[in-house]
């Protein structure tokens, strides 16, 4: 590809290009360079202890001097509601329910002083053994999320992930003597658990927060290298030294030191006389190889959901399958092309390439050769988030390495450098 016939922004135009890196602005130029886990099993079990759901604890307390008690909350209105089977308990009841302390109103939380009795169906004894004599036969159910004694709704409360659940979850409550109109059964979904991309996480994962040493610069573990051994590909300037290796120390999260360290910075060019007095790269990437027993994986870490063009996405990751990279990448993107990318700030975006092949200026006197610009939004600590391709089957193309962005009311765009040009920079 001939120089002289790629788009160049000037200087002027790029007065607003802001890096979506780290804390620290790397120097520009040279510079001188005990036991097991778990205890083991026991040879005999012993029985299954009786749960006791501490908070339950009032609920217990007042049913055992109350017949009929089945819950007793505030509503919205701030008005105390008191479920009863049986409206005569009311005076007692209420004389109970009173003698006992309770927490001063929050901010924002109303107390009218006034209560409301209503009747309903089950106590709260009824309640509780269905709901303790279902609970573990639920469970067993693919698809059975959670159980919940529905104080307000006078049920027990199934959630499952989906429509798919529903016949299981009405059969185990069938067998365990639950009647059905005691029973609300909701799609609720999964549960997510909230691991997210800024937390600790192994393997390594593309996609999650990493911190340098000794600056303690933050920016996002990037694309998998094509090395013989684990490596991943990040920005040159989250290391201590734009375009020159000094070895960074990489750790993940925000720890520096111990079980927490990745790798040293390895590859990381010096760039090339280009003209005109310029140095130039086809990319702002440098190669950490993972040290030796760090578990690292193929794959690039994926949340809950995708933010689109300037809206960020979920930095979520508990219990999400993680992306599978699939080989060869793209080497260069199509101009319209939908790609992704997943950082530690703004989580999982998806965009639209807008730019091909342009031409930037860094830093002074080092220009970044045939670069892409895309929608995807990104902000600081983005620095070296993976741009891929969604492919199906939870796969992933990579197409390149996000390391910054141009961000003015009227021009809104991230920068990458395509997979091809770090592979011509750094061989890997």
């Amino acid at each position: 590809m001939r120089i002289t016939h790629v788009p160049q922004l000037t200087l002027a135009a790029l007065a607003a290009l802001s890096l979506a890196a780290c804390a620290d602005t790397p120097t520009a130029g040279p510079a001188e360079p005990g036991g097991p886990l778990h205890a083991a099993a026991a040879d005999t079990a012993a029985p299954p202890q009786e749960i006791v759901y501490e908070g339950e604890k009032e609920y217990e307390e007042i049913a055992s001097q109350v017949p009929g008690y089945a819950a007793h909350w505030y509503d919205e209105d701030g008005n105390r509601v008191v479920a009863l089977t049986d409206p005569s308990q009311e005076a007692l009841a209420l004389r109970v329910i009173e003698s006992r302390s309770e927490p001063e109103p929050a901010e924002g939380e109303t107390r009218t002083g006034a209560t409301r009795v209503i009747q309903v169906k089950h106590d709260f004894v009824t309640l509780r053994d269905w709901r303790n004599r279902a609970n573990f036969p639920l469970f067993s159910e693919k698809g059975v999320v959670l159980l919940d004694l529905d104080e307000q709704r006078n049920a027990l409360f199934v959630g499952v992930a989906d429509e798919s659940a529903r016949a299981g979850a009405e059969a185990q409550l069938r067998a365990a003597g639950v009647p059905l109109d005691a029973a609300i059964i909701e799609v609720t979904g999964a549960p997510e658990l909230y691991q997210t991309l800024q937390n600790f996480f192994r393997p390594l994962q593309s996609g999650y927060q990493i911190q340098n040493a000794p600056g303690g610069g933050i920016c996002t573990l990037g694309v998998p290298g094509l090395t013989a051994g684990p490596s991943y590909i990040t920005n040159s300037h989250c290391t201590q030294v734009y375009w020159w290796n000094t070895g960074t120390a990489f750790y993940q999260h925000l720890n520096l030191g111990g079980p927490w360290f990745i790798g040293n910075e390895a590859v990381d060019p010096p760039g090339w006389a280009c003209g005109g007095g310029w140095v130039c790269r086809w990319s702002d990437a440098a190669l950490v190889p993972v040290a030796a027993g760090v578990p690292a994986a193929n794959q690039i870490a994926r949340t809950a959901w995708w933010g689109v063009h300037w809206n960020p996405g979920s930095l979520n990751t508990g219990g999400i399958a993680a992306f599978n990279v699939v080989n060869p990448p793209q080497w260069w993107p199509l101009l319209g092309q939908v790609v992704d990318k997943v950082g530690r700030t703004t989580g999982w975006n998806r965009g639209v390439v807008t730019h091909t092949c342009v031409n930037l200026s860094a830093f002074p006197g080092r220009m970044v050769l045939c670069q892409y610009l895309m929608t995807n939004m990104a902000g600081p600590g983005d620095s070296g988030s993976p741009v891929f391709r969604q492919l199906p089957n939870n796969q992933a193309q990579v197409t390149g390495l996000l390391w910054g962005g141009i961000v003015t009311p009227w021009f809104k765009r991230s920068i990458f450098s395509p997979r091809g040009g770090v592979f011509v920079d750094l061989g890997a």
